[in-house]
């Protein structure tokens, strides 16, 4: 389906509306899904951190401690915090109250930084391309629209298959999540609370793509 088609399946959602959703109880079940994912692997680069802490604590504490043997374990443990730093970050922006319009790359990038440590865990992988700098806020509601990528990259990381994610701008704002596994699993739920917010899901063989309206004001 086409950028134009997409747009056009998402205004007909928007028309048809659909059942009323709890968007704001449905996010809060699906936050408490993306935090138990992410807290795993969250620990375990807490844990690197302390660890390689120590190492170098002690070692700093001998009289004969030399660079060489510090120095790998620091900048062990100064990555490992990074990557605490990153997520724990991600983790916050996703707890707060989205900004309006939603800005959806912002919002994929997000969940792609908490789900994908799980995703490769789990026996798969999960990948955002390089998206440019186009604008990508969108004029549907926020709370349904980060909702509906919330419920898209859950399944994505639980596919246990390589995944890439693609974003594009334009008339509409196009979220593309390949997977080989075929259609990727949304709740019912979210895909009412998506119809009624103008937002259109598609699902082809190899990909599920959501097409948001872009913000024109």
């Amino acid at each position: 389906m086409t950028d134009t088609a997409l747009t056009g399946a998402a205004a007909a959602s928007a028309e048809a509306g659909g059942d009323p959703a709890d968007v704001s109880g449905l996010w809060l079940e699906t936050f408490r899904a993306i935090a138990d994912r992410a807290a795993h692997e969250l620990r375990g680069a807490l844990n690197g951190v302390a660890l390689n802490v120590e190492v170098v604590r002690s070692r700093a504490a001998r009289p004969a401690a030399g660079l060489d043997g510090i120095a790998p374990f620091a900048e062990a443990g100064a990555e490992q915090l990074g990557l605490v730093v990153e997520r724990t970050e991600a983790l916050l922006a996703l707890a707060r109250r989205p900004a309006s319009p939603l800005d959806v790359r912002s919002a994929l990038g997000h969940l792609v930084t908490l789900l994908a440590p799980g995703a490769v865990s789990a026996g798969g992988a999960l990948s955002l391309a390089d998206a440019g700098a186009d604008d990508f806020t969108t004029s549907a509601d926020p709370e349904t629209a980060r909702l509906v990528l919330a419920s898209l990259v859950l399944a994505a990381a639980s596919a246990r298959r390589p995944v890439l994610c693609r974003i594009t701008g334009g008339d509409a704002i196009i979220v593309r999540v390949e997977v080989a596994a075929g259609p990727l699993p949304i709740a019912e739920a979210h895909l009412r609370a998506a119809a009624g917010a103008g937002i259109g899901v598609e699902n082809t063989t190899d990909a599920t793509i959501v097409a948001f309206p872009a913000n024109t004001r």
